[in-house]
């Protein structure tokens, strides 16, 4: 409920500054953890076995909109701080490509992990966290 409510409100901001909005949506949960990186930051073709073309990924989709990341405990650590360099610089890199790109992109993660040590101090600094209810 949150998270549309969300949507709907920042889509009439846009719409009133006449600029276009997008929301893409990822739920981490559903990947095998080896996959993650390449939905989040995309493939370049051959970089293993079976990438036959070019791929997007949901950062280059949500440029110049804002990214939900269900389930964003999920994250390794090491995968964490591929995000963090991201959400610090604005630059990422496809999977088996050398080439930096850039996006613009407002990330919202959510998660039901609250244990200790499930989050990089310096990625969860970036955060600003809050509890929602559940819904009754």
């Amino acid at each position: 409920m949150f998270l549309h409510l969300f949507k709907v409100l920042k889509q009439r901001e846009k719409k009133a500054a006449n600029e276009d909005f997008k929301v893409v949506k990822l739920n981490l949960a559903t990947f095998e953890k080896e996959l993650i990186r390449s939905e989040l930051f995309g493939i370049k073709k051959g970089a293993f076995t079976g990438a036959i073309k070019d791929l997007k990924g949901h950062i280059h989709e949500a440029n110049k909109g804002v990214l939900i990341l269900e389930e964003i405990g999920e994250l390794s650590h090491e995968l964490q701080a591929k995000l963090l360099t991201f959400i610090e610089d604005g630059e990422f890199t496809r999977v088996g490509s050398t080439k930096p790109e850039k996006a613009k992109v407002q990330i919202i993660g959510t998660t039901n992990r609250a244990e200790e040590g499930a989050f990089r101090e310096d990625f969860k600094a970036r955060f600003r966290f809050f509890k929602v209810p559940p819904h009754i």
